[in-house]
């Protein structure tokens, strides 16, 4: 007897615990349903949230900017509503967003707080955002997201609870002309700048050069901007840094900085060459795609290029020497020119002819003074001078003031407007001169007299 009372207690406790552990699971069960099943359309929740929301004190609401035209790639921003005729009593929280194949910005560190009327009613809103980015064509759908709200009651009472958002469909598409591109990026701005820290010519095998590639973009995040092309070239060590990425966003705008860190190596005497980089993305503000291209770059060790150039100079000369032969015509084509248009310019140009004539004239002036011919000199100078009393009153003995006047300048006519002093009378000296009287300006005989004289 005693033998067959133990089994059977202890297989009575064993189902009590087995019964224990089904109740158990059984309440987490319904409670998970419970919970699960709380908000799956706008309005559920709490019993006490519920009744606000049936007598229109309360709303939650999500939407989506924009909403149509969106493209892959392109930010559109997750707003979550909250609105009561009450006023918040405590904080709000946001629950996770986990979606395939889109790239989830972070909540809003803040919610934007405002007040609004409608149909005379007072309402306090409360709007907390998110950025999305899909990263395909394929329709997807934002599920609901649990709201945790609190807000004050009547008579001073706190009314807490659960509620969700609808459900929200949204699709991406690809544009165009970007269709048949493998790898591009969507922003509202991009721009990429490349520096090396050295020159690239002239290298020793062991010497190092950095090149630092960084990138800027508006309205997409720093994790989603392109990095640099990876290469494989002999003799060239390639080392790359982590990334360096800067996120700010400023009244709604969001801005992203990367910056990449490439060291290179030489192990081996060569020439090198980085190849062109090209980055295609999409202008989502104008609606147009764009390219940023970085150029081809050569890297070169000590002597390499001089080779390089004296191969190519070769090769240029047996290429061009035709060419040569005509450029040289040519140059020469446009000097002859240039010489003839030159003199048929001095020939006929007033301004030039009567500087030349003035000349000719003051040498003529200074040689007949050192001949010390000074009275045919001096009435040289003087011919001209629309001044009778100056120019008739030439004083051939007065040689001194005569040589000051005519070292001090030549072509000021104040200066030969000063009058002299003479014993001799301008008849005499036109006699001595030229054997007829001294005749007005603009006489062609005074002029052609005056020729002779400055000719001999």
């Amino acid at each position: 007897m005693r033998y067959f009372v133990f089994p059977c207690a202890r297989l009575l406790m064993a189902g009590i615990v087995v019964l224990s552990i089904c109740i158990g699971l059984a309440s987490r069960m319904a409670a998970a349903e419970n919970i699960d099943g709380q908000g799956r359309n706008q309005g559920i929740g709490s019993s006490d949230l519920q009744i606000l929301l049936n007598d229109n004190q309360l709303s939650l609401r999500a939407f989506l900017s924009p909403v149509k035209n969106i493209t892959v790639g392109q930010k559109v921003t997750l707003t979550i509503e909250i609105a009561t005729t009450r006023w918040f009593a405590g904080g709000t929280r946001i629950g996770p967003l986990d979606l395939h194949n889109v790239v989830v910005g972070p909540l809003s560190a803040f919610a934007t707080n405002f007040s609004r009327r409608e149909k005379g009613v007072s309402w306090t809103v409360q709007h907390w955002t998110r950025d999305v980015f899909l990263l395909n064509a394929d329709p997807l759908t934002i599920p609901p997201i649990a709201v945790d709200i609190t807000v004050a009651g009547e008579k001073g009472a706190v009314i807490k609870g659960r509620l969700f958002t609808q459900s929200l469909p949204v699709k991406a598409s690809v544009p165009a002309e970007m269709q048949a591109v493998g790898q591009w990026l969507n922003a509202e701005d991009f721009s990429i700048e490349t520096s090396f820290s050295s020159a690239l010519t002239e290298l020793q095998v062991g010497d190092v050069i950095e090149q630092t590639i960084i990138s800027r973009a508006e309205g997409v995040p720093a994790m989603m901007l392109p990095p640099p092309i990876e290469i494989t070239i002999a003799g060239l060590g390639r080392y790359q840094n982590p990334p360096v990425l800067t996120d700010e966003t400023n009244r709604g705008v969001t801005r992203s900085k990367r910056r990449d860190l490439i060291t290179y190596v030489i192990e081996k005497a060569g020439r090198y060459t980085l190849p062109k980089q090209e980055f295609l993305w999409w202008n989502n503000k104008l609606q147009r795609a764009e390219k940023i291209n970085f150029p081809q770059r050569e890297i070169y060790t000590v002597g390499t290029i001089s080779e390089q150039a004296s191969d190519e100079d070769v090769d240029a000369t047996m290429s061009t020497g035709g060419q040569g032969v005509a450029v040289v015509m040519a140059a020469f084509a446009a000097v002859i020119f240039l010489l003839l248009s030159l003199s048929y310019f001095v020939k006929y140009n007033v301004w030039i002819q009567e500087n030349i004539r003035q000349l000719k004239h003051r040498r003529q002036v200074i040689t007949l003074w050192a001949a010390g011919d000074h009275t045919a000199s001096m009435a040289l100078f003087y011919h001209g001078i629309k001044d009778s009393a100056a120019r008739d009153r030439i004083a051939p003995e007065q040689v001194q003031k005569f040589e000051q006047v005519l070292e001090k300048t030549y072509y000021s006519e104040s200066a030969k407007m000063k009058i002299l002093e003479s014993d001799v009378s301008a008849k005499d000296l036109s006699r001595i001169l030229f054997g007829t009287p001294i005749l007005k300006k603009g006489s062609k005989n005074i002029a052609s007299r005056s020729s002779e004289i400055r000719l001999n």
